[in-house]
């Protein structure tokens, strides 16, 4: 994710939209000179880019929920199978091995979900906050000329 391109992307929409580059430009952020609208426009674009991540990240965690849910169910069922299989003494020892297997089946899903979550945050959160430093450095500018 790239701010700067971000920014330079709508300012240049904003202008093409108007046909000319406005006399004015007294919002300056990151090289960047524009009027205050074209800089209400990237805030805009800069809120929309981090729903996006935000609807991304929320996405990924239902997933990584999903995933440990399922494979808490399997694991269930293989315990279930195996218990059901202790009962007779001609099928005890599969009885075991099946019941032994729902533990890995289970700590198998538990790692997956938590390494979906993991590598989760580690890409989405500090685009998020990135994203929003951006947008708190912008409305600063933006005030700053108002005032």
């Amino acid at each position: 994710m790239n701010c700067i391109k971000i920014a330079e992307d709508t300012v240049k929409l904003h202008r093409e939209k108007l046909g000319a580059v406005p006399e004015v430009l007294p919002v300056f952020y990151k090289g960047l000179q524009m009027t205050v609208d074209e800089a209400w426009a990237v805030v805009r674009a800069f809120e929309q880019e981090k729903g996006s991540y935000l609807q991304w990240h929320s996405n990924t965690e239902t997933g990584a929920g999903v995933t440990k849910t399922v494979f808490d169910g399997i694991s269930g069922a293989a315990d279930t199978t195996g218990q059901g299989l202790k009962a007779s003494p001609f099928t005890a020892i599969a009885g075991d091995l099946v019941g032994g297997l729902s533990k890995g089946i289970s700590g198998f899903g538990e790692t997956i979900s938590g390494g979906i979550r993991e590598i989760n945050e580690r890409r989405h959160l500090p685009l998020i906050a990135e994203l929003e430093k951006q947008i708190a450095i912008l409305e600063k500018a933006i005030n700053d000329v108002k005032s």
